[in-house]
């Protein structure tokens, strides 16, 4: 008696299905704002940077650039990636990473990138501007929030705490605790991420 036969099927043709499948699924995410690939590795001094794979978004928020009168939101850089740095003058490891973000600035602020250096200092823009001045810190513009206001609303537990942000305001991943934001690790980091969406 002969035996029904199903037609022979490679098992390569099903894992090139699989392929497919999940690239399109990919190609898909990152048309929505998400990412494929391996992000190059960071890590400060404490932790590493931490990518969300579902990015997420910060309430809207108003703070000051010091010397203007007209609030400041986040949505003001759409449109940049975004390396927002929350600190304040009396903080130590702020302190000690601002210098390789101002030279970070220097290296990739442009169209394309900025650093968003926004001080919680309650005492005020004098402190904020003498800080800059006395330690030559040129390039990062003067940004001030309100206290520890601004430290509740980003959901913060330590001082610095820097959040990356898309060209769409979203937080594509953060890093609390200092870091050498202008080594080759940190640039390879900020070049990846401008590479990810085209300019406007």
């Amino acid at each position: 008696m002969r035996k029904d036969r199903r037609p022979y099927r490679p098992a390569w043709k099903f894992l090139l299905l699989a392929f497919v499948l999940a690239w399109t699924a990919g190609a898909a995410a990152y048309a929505g704002g998400s990412w494929y690939g391996d992000p190059p590795p960071f890590s400060g001094e404490k932790r590493a940077f931490t990518w969300r794979w579902k990015p997420t978004r910060i309430p809207p928020y108003a703070f000051q650039r010091i010397g203007s009168d007209a609030p400041v939101s986040l949505s003001d850089f759409d449109g940049r990636v975004i390396l927002l740095n929350v600190w304040a003058t009396w903080c130590p490891p702020c302190v000690a990473e601002m210098p390789a973000l101002d030279k970070l600035q220097q290296l990739r602020g442009g169209k394309d990138f900025a650093v968003l250096a926004l001080s919680v200092d309650s005492e005020g823009p004098a402190v904020v501007t003498a800080f800059l001045s006395k330690h030559g810190l040129k390039n990062l513009a003067p940004y001030i929030g309100r206290g520890r206001e601004t430290f509740d609303h980003f959901r913060m537990s330590e001082l610095p705490t820097t959040f990356l942000l898309g060209r769409d305001g979203s937080v594509w991943g953060a890093m609390a605790g200092p870091a050498e934001w202008d080594s080759p690790e940190a640039l390879a980091l900020i070049d990846y991420a401008i590479g990810l969406e085209p300019s406007p």
